[in-house]
């Protein structure tokens, strides 16, 4: 999933009329971008539903721990195009904005949401799970009759709840049905995505194929068993956070000076940048304790009160 953000932002670089990319490129940008936002919200709600019991156990605790995990790499990443914007445009207030937009709204987004499906699992019974669904699902809806922006958002948060419970559930014929049924649902509203021009940034978008690829995707992810050559794919995986912080940085400082005539050189310069170069400055990072604490700060805060337990967290409110 992380490299297909990181090619779908190197055919960014190739503005949709620019004839040098041509229309399959531009066919195969819309389709990427149809689901790969999606599927980086899955996948991170999967994993926080396979350890669903252990953190309601720690609920304060895992919620500071995933937002701080998100929103301090965050920060640190936005500082530099921060401090080279507003030296070249003087407008402090106005390039906070534009690197927030630019840089910082996925990771914020997925905090927000983490925090919130949290709430939502440990105030909701497990049997009554489905209301986990229903609930982001309403409030898009709601909202979207009044900011479709801001209902764009939300829409993540129901890709969010439902892997978070499909990784809860055993694998079977209900779950192979389930896969084959959203991925058709998929295929069949592709051609309406590409004909009607809608936008990836819509929430019916993200409602339609975002979560129909995405439930399909997770269903058949346990299925694929990856062997001790695949080093590569389980180290990407491993630094997809910063990969994703770093490579529109990396994307951004570096473009034009490598952005040739022939756009599949292009493309090949910036995926190999995009991925790799962030993966060596973290792990350049973690060799020492200041600046890995960047992309690793729980491993040096030391919490009291036994690790913010669910009980602790319930005599504060």
């Amino acid at each position: 999933m992380a490299l297909l953000v990181v090619f779908g932002h190197a055919l960014s670089w190739f503005p949709p009329n620019d004839q040098s990319r041509g229309e399959g490129a531009s066919v195969l940008w819309r389709i990427i971008y149809s689901f790969h936002l999606s599927g980086f919200f899955a996948l991170s709600g999967y994993l926080a539903g396979l350890k669903e019991a252990e953190a309601a156990n720690k609920l304060g605790y895992s919620i500071l721990k995933r937002s701080l995990s998100l929103l301090v790499p965050t920060a640190a990443v936005c500082v530099v195009p921060f401090v080279i914007n507003v030296r070249k445009s003087g407008n402090f207030f106005a390039e906070i904005f534009l690197v927030a937009h630019h840089y910082a709204w996925f990771t914020v987004a997925l905090a927000v949401i983490a925090a919130a499906s949290l709430l939502l699992n440990y105030f909701i019974k497990r049997r009554f799970r489905i209301v986990r669904v229903i609930v982001p699902i309403v409030l898009t809806f709601a909202v979207s009759l009044y900011k479709a922006n801001l209902a764009w958002l939300i829409s993540y948060w129901v890709i969010y709840e439902a892997a978070a419970i499909i990784a809860t559930l055993k694998p079977g014929v209900k779950m192979n049905v389930a896969a084959i049924l959203t991925g058709l649902i998929y295929l069949l509203v592709l051609p309406v995505y590409l004909r009607a021009g809608w936008s990836y940034l819509e929430w019916r978008t993200n409602i339609t194929l975002g979560l129909s690829f995405s439930i399909a995707f997770l269903v058949l992810l346990p299925k694929v068993k990856f062997r001790k050559t695949d080093g590569a794919i389980v180290l990407i995986g491993k630094h997809s956070i910063q990969i994703y912080l770093l490579h529109a940085l990396l994307n951004s400082l570096s473009g034009f000076k490598f952005n040739v005539y022939n756009p599949i050189v292009t493309i090949a310069i910036l995926m190999v940048i995009d991925t790799f170069m962030p993966i060596g400055i973290s792990q350049i990072m973690e060799t020492r304790k200041w600046s890995d604490f960047i992309f690793h700060p729980m491993k040096y805060i030391k919490l009291k009160n036994n690790d913010l337990t669910t009980e602790a967290f319930s005599d504060r409110i």
